[in-house]
């Protein structure tokens, strides 16, 4: 899956070279240098690199409060004769990467055809941490600046929802899109949302097949649609009709959304277990964490 907060490059001329220098260094059989050594003899082709370029990023869950992580890069070298080499940077909260010297910007066609995900690739240079989590920037703004949405957890009851919506998809294809496009023609993007009272609301977004053009929806008889953020659509069913009364059932089945501190303390829960460094909580949450180190230490026990 392509991930919308990163770039993927293909280096070229002066990184490719700089990746090359990097790449022999580490895995000839003569290296005696290591660690500061190694990073002191090669300092201009990591700066080429971006070896210690960090970019910071905002993921929003829906119904919990922001958090936020610092990345680094990833470097990866071809399984080709010829020495190859790519370059994976992610991109900040105001829209900024690193952008390494000489290298092309892929595509999605041309990020698939690298292997960067799909393991044909093997990553060559250590980095210090990649994900930290870190406190959000004072400047933060969700109405201007770039964040990554995260869906809420409504638990099994909520996953069994989406797969049995999932099954339905010729149901929203027949009459639900003003192109008239048929159920192959379509690819759906199917998550939960919530209200205010942190109740799930249905989104759904539309694709032509194979191609990265929305296709709008509109209202049928048993479903009401308004446009949501993004690509999406609040998709509510209208209870008046069979159809609807039964999406609808299914949906009241799902219990409420977790409150804010219990998302908040889920969401360490799973930064811990992939010994990710816990960004500090908000202020309204606090509380929570009574004694705890400011900021926390990677190897802090799960609250």
């Amino acid at each position: 899956m392509i991930h919308p907060g990163e770039k993927i490059y293909r280096l070229q001329g002066k990184s490719l070279d700089a990746a090359r220098a990097v790449h022999d260094a580490i895995y000839s059989p003569t290296q005696t240098l290591g660690g500061d050594d190694f990073y002191h003899e090669y300092t201009a082709e990591l700066k080429i690199l971006g070896w210690a370029s960090r970019a910071v990023q905002v993921f929003q869950q829906d119904g919990s409060l922001p958090r936020a992580y610092e990345y680094g890069a990833k470097h990866y070298a071809g399984q080709t004769p010829d020495f190859s080499a790519y370059m994976k940077v992610q991109v900040d909260y105001q829209g900024r990467h690193f952008v390494p010297q000489d290298a092309v910007l892929l595509d999605a066609g041309g990020i698939v055809e690298s292997g960067v995900y799909t393991h044909r690739l093997k990553e060559f240079l250590e980095h210090p941490e990649r994900a930290v989590g870190v406190s959000m920037p004072v400047d933060f703004d969700a109405s201007r600046h770039s964040h990554l949405r995260i869906g809420p957890e409504f638990n099994k009851a909520g996953d069994e929802f989406l797969e049995g919506v999932g099954r339905l998809k010729q149901h929203f294809c027949d009459g639900v899109f003003a192109s008239g496009l048929g159920e192959h023609e379509v690819f759906f993007r199917i998550d939960l949302t919530c209200d205010k009272n942190r109740r799930p609301l249905l989104r759904m977004a539309a694709y032509r097949a194979g191609h990265q053009e929305p296709v709008p929806l509109r209202s049928n008889g048993w479903l009401r649609v308004e446009k949501s953020s993004g690509d999406f659509y609040i998709v509510r069913p209208d209870t008046k009709t069979a159809g609807g009364s039964v999406l609808q059932a299914a949906l009241d089945k799902i219990p409420d959304l977790p409150d804010k501190a219990t998302l908040w303390r889920e969401h360490d829960k799973i930064d811990q277990s992939c010994g990710v460094k816990l960004p500090p909580p908000p202020l309204e949450l606090i509380d929570l964490y009574p004694g705890a180190p400011w900021p926390f230490p990677s190897s802090a026990p799960a609250p």
